[in-house]
């Protein structure tokens, strides 16, 4: 038998958002993830529409566009301060 959860998506919004200020400080552990997969990575080319769901700071949203200048990347968070934070390091070249 699972064990059932509810995760309260305003909290988890809240959370994020007021991280957002200072997340890329503390996220070595997740760009260091993001190198390694997308070096591992059998993707050749990438074109069309590419969805970074959870996006944070936008910061494998850009990685992705600088290897595959051919995908159009659209970014997508639960938490706005977070698209925020990405559109205004990266605005020129995703969608948020």
């Amino acid at each position: 038998m699972m064990a059932e959860f509810t995760v309260d998506k305003q909290l988890l919004r809240q959370a994020f958002g007021t991280a957002s200020g200072h997340y890329d400080d503390f996220a070595q552990l997740q760009r260091s993830v993001a190198y390694d997969l997308l070096q591992l990575s059998q993707i050749q080319n990438l074109y069309g529409n590419v969805l970074d769901l959870g996006c944070g700071t936008g910061f494998l949203t850009r990685l992705v566009q600088s290897h595959f200048p051919l995908a159009r990347l659209i970014g997508m968070d639960i938490a706005l301060m977070m698209l925020n934070k990405a559109q205004s390091k990266w605005a020129a070249d995703t969608l948020w």
